[in-house]
């Protein structure tokens, strides 16, 4: 179900970009230059909550990326991708507390464009099923309703903000900084203790970051 809800964000996205799932949440994702600068974006999301998840690549995983894993004291339970180059996946699997104990899944190219609207969501209830529509959507229509008037840049932030929160389990909100999610508040029965979340995990990265909700905030 991790890899699922990992697989489900990274193909939000066409660039280089790594997803760090703990519990179907997102705790870390970013965009980087290259897939390893990506990774080490995203791992710096939530650095404690890194260890022992679950992760997404867009691009297959190279050397970079394995040897930021192994030599940082780092340590994942699975990592989908659309391939492993040979040199990264000997890495992984020979290393030792690596090795038999995490799970790697090549699974081929994806993003938006191979996204299957078709396929529905199923939820199972007790006695039966849910079933709706996916959410594929990729195109968003900001609407300013203050004063303010956010610039360019932080319109693109908000966009990728927004995507990231769609995968975050509500109350969600999400706190990201130069394509880079800096803080998470996820599952709270108050959005304001989601907030709070998101805050203290941004720390001072909070500063100058935009903010992303699932839905509106009350009173």
């Amino acid at each position: 179900v991790d890899l699922d809800a990992a697989h489900a964000l990274a193909a939000e996205f066409d660039e280089p970009f790594v997803a760090v799932i703990k519990h179907t949440n997102p705790c870390g994702a970013a965009v980087g230059r290259s897939i390893a600068d990506a990774l080490e974006r995203a791992w710096s999301g939530d650095s404690l909550s890194a260890f022992g998840s679950v992760l997404a690549f867009t691009r297959p995983v190279d050397l970079a990326s394995a040897t930021f894993l192994v030599e940082g004291n780092r340590f994942v339970e699975a990592i989908v991708a659309p391939d492993f180059d040979e040199d990264a996946f000997e890495y992984l699997t020979q290393k030792p507390r690596w090795g038999k104990n995490v799970r790697l899944l090549a699974c081929g190219a994806f993003g938006p464009s191979q996204r299957n609207g078709a396929q529905p969501e199923l939820k199972k209830l007790t006695g039966g099923f849910l079933v709706q529509d996916r959410d594929l959507s990729a195109e968003l229509e900001f609407k300013a309703v203050s004063e303010f008037k956010a610039t360019a840049p932080q319109l693109e932030e908000l966009a990728f903000a927004n995507r990231v929160g769609k995968h975050v389990k509500s109350n969600a909100i999400v706190l990201t900084k130069d394509s880079t999610v800096v803080g998470v508040g996820a599952g709270q029965m108050s959005r304001v203790d989601s907030v709070r979340l998101a805050a203290h995990k941004a720390g001072d990265r909070a500063a100058g970051s935009v903010l992303a909700s699932d839905a509106f905030f009350p009173f």
